[in-house]
């Protein structure tokens, strides 16, 4: 017993990587990806560990923004403060830093 046309594992396959393709989020973790792979080949301090944790810990602070603001949306609010408070308090803790040592 044959399986119909449209049904092979050769079309679902195709089908699925068509799908995940056509997604936003496919485009952006390429774009990312090759972003890192040229930034690596073109400076040699780019994959070491101090700059890598470096990077992890600046995007960490617009990550934990980004989970609020993601529980807003999904309860249906929507609140355009919070990225006028992020740039508020960034430039208020950069005062503080340079003020207080």
């Amino acid at each position: 017993m044959s399986l119909p046309a449209q049904d092979t594992p050769v079309l679902r396959s195709r089908s699925g990587l068509r799908s995940l393709l056509s997604q936003r989020e496919t485009g952006i973790a390429v774009a990312a990806l090759a972003l890192f792979v040229v930034l690596a080949v073109i400076s040699p301090n780019f994959r070491t560990e101090d700059n890598l944790l470096n990077v992890v810990r600046q995007i960490s602070l617009l990550g934990i923004v980004a989970t609020g603001m993601t529980m807003l949306f999904v309860a249906g609010e929507l609140d355009l403060s919070v990225g006028t408070m992020y740039v508020l308090l960034t430039i208020v803790l950069s005062h503080l830093l340079i003020k207080e040592g």
